[in-house]
């Protein structure tokens, strides 16, 4: 008889203890960890935003949002999707497209273009958001174009900022806060082939297989010596005298880099032809 009373007072202890911590599972739960990241061109207030994990908003007046940790997330301009990226603590035009800088100052000019500065970040423009095409080809080569005709009635638009103040202001904004931006590679210049005339010939100059690979040539300058002939890209000129001259040609990109290249030009002289007494 005690046997059995103590057999079923262990049973009875032991589906309690089991109920009890069947209960206490069942009524745990884990919130996911965020994370609240920026938006940086300056800080941009009023992109849209969709996190994977499900979480939907517009980034606030400091250019941010916030989604769960391991997100994906996407920015869009109401319905123009900018790009999709990692949820992380900064997010640019240059996270969006690593692999294009045209593409990422493209966004820069544009998120510049339609909004309104103050205290340092970009507020969106709502009736020159809603003027944008239906979706947005920041890869495209007629990018500009395509954006002036779209919003160039707008009474709001001033057109569209040009990239190398776009990219300059962005870059700054970046630094500022804490990111990095791409390398810049120098430019290259070529001055063209050596040439050899006769004396009073016009000689053409150009810089036209001069590039930049990642970015814009913004001047131009040939000279000889400490003598400036020309800031164009190509000229011609019938000034040189006779003998041999060597012409720098300096191009400067974008970001301030410089690369030199010269031509060998030789002048040569008219021989008098022999008049018969």
């Amino acid at each position: 008889m005690l046997f059995y009373r103590l057999s079923l007072m262990a049973a009875v202890t032991l589906l309690s203890t089991g109920c009890g911590g069947s209960g206490s599972d069942s009524g745990s739960t884990q919130t996911p960890e965020t994370i609240t990241g920026t938006f940086v061109d300056d800080p941009v207030q009023g992109l849209n935003y969709v996190c994977s994990s499900g979480a939907t908003g517009v980034t606030n007046g400091n250019g941010e949002y916030t989604c769960n940790v391991g997100d994906r997330v996407t920015f869009s301009l109401g319905s123009r999707v900018l790009g999709e990226v990692d949820a992380r603590e900064l997010v640019t035009p240059y996270t969006l497209f690593p692999n294009n800088e045209e593409a990422a100052v493209n966004v820069a000019q544009l998120l510049q273009s339609i909004s309104q500065g103050s205290d340092g970040v970009l507020v969106l423009n709502e009736s020159l958001l809603n003027a944008l095409p239906p979706a947005l080809d920041f890869t495209s080569s007629d990018f500009d174009t395509t954006i002036d005709n779209a919003l160039g009635s707008e009474s709001d638009y001033n057109g569209l900022v040009d990239e190398d103040t776009a990219q300059g202001s962005m870059n700054e904004s970046i630094a500022g806060a804490g990111g990095s931006t791409p390398q810049n590679a120098a430019p290259v210049a070529d001055a063209g082939a050596d040439q050899s005339v006769a004396e009073g010939t016009p000689v053409t100059f150009s810089a036209s297989g001069s590039s930049d690979s990642d970015g814009t040539i913004s001047s131009y300058a040939w000279a000889e010596g400490a003598t400036v002939l020309s800031s164009d890209m190509s000229f011609s000129t019938s000034s040189l005298s006779v003998g041999t001259h060597t012409i720098t040609l300096t191009v400067t990109d974008n970001d301030s880099v410089s690369a030199t290249d010269s031509v060998t030009v030789t002048i040569n002289g008219v021989v008098a032809e022999n008049v018969a007494p």
